[in-house]
């Protein structure tokens, strides 16, 4: 049988790891209560490689997916693209939202900040528009 990477042998017990964390304290309890519960996972990984991998593996299963996600520029599909009144929304690797919009032959972009805000961006637009001479026609 084919040796399984730390990675995979976590994930392959991630719900019995995650029910250990709740109960442990610190790694090494954890790794006391695993060899109690899973024999089998204790043979396929040394402790100090257990130790390693444990907390960012829990950091990442228990609820800081997002903040994991942003820091490493992981876009989920529902955050890709959105449009408000013609403008592209995009959330950068720095957490910010901006809007941008080929005008002319030219990008414009709009800043908006942490908070993907809807209205703010409306009236954002409209100045922006407003300063570009394109609030004209409406």
């Amino acid at each position: 049988m084919k040796k399984l990477n730390p990675i995979d042998l976590m994930m392959k017990y991630r719900d019995v790891i995650l029910s250990v964390h709740e109960e442990a304290e610190s790694p090494k309890k954890a790794w006391g209560l695993l060899r109690e519960r899973l024999p089998g996972f204790c043979e396929g990984m040394s402790f100090n490689t257990f130790k390693q991998y444990f907390v960012p593996f829990v950091k990442i299963s228990t609820g800081l997916e997002a903040e994991f996600k942003a820091r490493y520029g992981i876009v989920e599909d529902s955050q890709k693209v959105k449009n408000i009144m013609g403008w592209t929304v995009q959330k950068g690797r720095d957490g910010y939202y901006r809007l941008f919009k080929k005008i002319g032959g030219r990008v414009h972009g709009i800043y908006l900040g942490r908070a993907l805000d809807v209205e703010k961006a409306q009236a954002r637009i409209r100045a922006k528009e407003k300063a570009l001479g394109l609030d004209e026609d409406k």
